[in-house]
C-alpha cells in the first residue's frame, strides 16, 4: 500500500513458501492473491492472472466461499488493469453481492485494492459509471 512493491513481493513470496511448507492451503491461496495484486502494481498483469487463478482454485477446493469474493475482486482488478471496465464492473458487482450476503468486511489492504482498481474501471467507463454501484 506504500508503493514498496518489490519489498512486498519478497515478503509475500517468503510467506507463501512458509505456508506451502506447512501445507496451509488457505494461507497459500491468500498469499497467491496478494502476490497477484503486487504483480499488477508492478505492471506484470500476465504474471498476476495465473496467481489469481491458482488462488481462486484453492479457495474453491477448500469450499471457502467467503474468500471467493476476494478472488472475484482480484479478477475485477485484472480486468480494470487490462482496460476491460465492463467486465471489471460485473465482477465487482458479483463480489459486492457475495460480500453483502456474507457480512464480511474487507481488510484495509483489500479495501485499498478494491478502491484503487474500481476507480480505474470507473474512469474508463466515464460518466455512466456514476450510476453503477459496483464497488
Amino acid at each position: 500500500m506504500t508503493g514498496r512493491d518489490n519489498d512486498a513481493a519478497s515478503l509475500y513470496e517468503q510467506t507463501l513458501a512458509l505456508y506451502r511448507s506447512q501445507s496451509n492451503e488457505a494461507g497459500v491461496a491468500g498469499e497467491l492473491m496478494n502476490l497477484g495484486y503486487v504483480r499488477l502494481h508492478q505492471g506484470r498483469r500476465a504474471d498476476a492472472l495465473p496467481l489469481c487463478r491458482d488462488g481462486l482454485g484453492r479457495f474453491a477446493t477448500l469450499h471457502d466461499e467467503t474468500s471467493q469474493e476476494f478472488a472475484l475482486a482480484a479478477f475485477a482488478a485484472v480486468a480494470a488493469d487490462a482496460g476491460d471496465a465492463a467486465n471489471a464492473a460485473k465482477l465487482y458487482g458479483a463480489a459486492r453481492k457475495l460480500r453483502s450476503a456474507s457480512g464480511v468486511t474487507f481488510d484495509p489492504d483489500d479495501q485499498y485494492e478494491l478502491d484503487r482498481y474500481s476507480a480505474k474501471a470507473r474512469k474508463q467507463l466515464g460518466d455512466a459509471a456514476a450510476a453503477q454501484p459496483f464497488s
